[in-house]
């Protein structure tokens, strides 16, 4: 448990960028929490959305794979087109998505404006800022 998994390095918004080490029984910790908070039963499809250099990926791709849900993987210029995005998480019946605020926001908004509800999109993992739940995001 005390072994690195991976190292993520921050901004350097305070000066320098530095290395931060997430030893395996931290990132093993999340999840389980992360499981026994959203659940999902096997075959559950997740988006991969996040970039994998961006640290959530871990828990994104690992909270599929180890729980024996489906990861669904966009291309890149699917995932930074709202409007495009909303149509592939439709077509790919996808249930699960880790997201920032903005994109949630940019993605109901291009949902409404298509008249897509995304039925199947069931649970949404947010984190970095508060979640802003607009009316179109509710």
């Amino acid at each position: 448990p005390d072994h690195p998994a991976y190292v993520i390095y921050t901004s350097g918004s305070t000066g320098r960028p530095k290395g931060v080490v997430m030893p395996a029984g931290a990132l093993l910790n999340l999840l389980e929490w992360h499981h026994e908070a959203v659940g999902g039963a096997p075959g559950t499809r997740t988006a991969q959305f996040t970039a994998i250099s961006f640290d959530v990926s871990a828990q994104e791709v690992l909270s599929a794979l180890l729980f024996g849900k489906t990861l669904v993987i966009p291309a890149e210029d699917v995932r930074r087109d709202a409007a495009r995005f909303a149509g592939w998480l439709d077509q790919h019946r996808v249930e699960e998505l880790f997201a920032p605020n903005l994109v949630l926001e940019a993605l109901a908004e291009a949902a409404v404006e298509q008249g897509r509800t995304l039925p199947r999109l069931r649970t949404v993992a947010q984190a970095g800022e508060a979640l802003t739940l607009s009316r179109t995001v509710r």
